[in-house]
């Protein structure tokens, strides 16, 4: 850049379409090169404290007006340095919204040698919004068509149709993994709750054998159905296993209630 400014350069056009490659720092230090002051990104997470990434002064080489192309495929690196260029008015961003990318992650490995990635971090723009969940929605839209490369007709529109759909069936099922884990807490906490609340009260004061045992046999009773709920779940998980299979049973309903006029 410094070159073409020798050359008489006096404005930069940054293209970043189908740019999704590349490490975040990387990015960094891309958008620093247009930036002599100003917050270009952070990173923060639930249990990762807050990292500013600032601009240095000393690393910039130009203040030349600079707009940056991008499109839906614009990821990651890019698009932290169309976010730090658009929200601290260096220039332009002109394109369609990006994809939206931004994230540290960690992998566990598993006793069965499977591995689980988990987001541990995420990128966000100097005005706080994730990049991840929000991506980077430029100041002059276009819509770019060279995005709808693929024919729905051709074997790579089919691939795609097939990724989709794979896609939002996963997302369906995480969906209902979330419900099951919160209704499984419930039922969870409720036993247990009772128990502790029983414990307590037997516990505060004084009482003779026949309420100790009232007291107990509470307790028990909460305990049965914290053993029947973990039952039942053992054979929800080995039916989904294929371990086992769930066998429907009929249940009588009272016939409905009938208002009287």
């Amino acid at each position: 850049m410094k070159d073409l400014q020798k050359q008489g350069a006096k404005k930069f056009v940054l293209d970043l379409r189908n740019s999704g490659d590349g490490d975040e720092q990387e990015g960094v230090a891309t958008a620093n090169l247009f930036m002599n002051h100003g917050l270009i990104s952070y990173v923060q997470g639930q249990k990762y404290p807050r990292q500013n990434f600032n601009a240095d002064p000393s690393k910039a080489i130009t203040n030349a007006p600079v707009v940056v192309l991008v499109n839906r495929s614009t990821a990651g690196p890019a698009e932290i340095i169309a976010s730090s260029v658009l929200e601290n008015a260096r220039g332009d961003v002109l394109g369609d919204k990006t994809f939206g990318a931004g994230s540290i992650q960690k992998v566990l490995e598993l006793p069965d040698s499977s591995a689980l990635i988990l987001s541990i971090a995420k990128f966000y723009s100097p005005s706080g919004k994730s990049i991840q969940d929000n991506a980077v929605t430029p100041n002059i839209l276009v819509a770019d068509n060279t995005d709808d490369f693929a024919s729905p007709d051709d074997e790579m529109g089919r691939l795609a149709t097939v990724f989709n759909e794979t896609l939002g069936r996963l997302q369906q099922s995480f969906e209902q993994m979330r419900q099951f884990t919160s209704d499984v807490s419930h039922e969870l906490r409720t036993p247990l709750t009772s128990i502790r609340s029983v414990g307590e009260v037997g516990l505060r004061g004084r009482h003779d054998e026949h309420g100790y045992r009232g007291i107990i046999g509470s307790m028990l009773e909460e305990v049965d159905r914290l053993a029947r709920l973990v039952d039942r779940l053992l054979t929800l998980s080995r039916s989904e296993m294929g371990q086992a299979q769930l066998s429907p049973e009929g249940a009588s309903l009272p016939p409905p209630a009938t208002a009287n006029p």
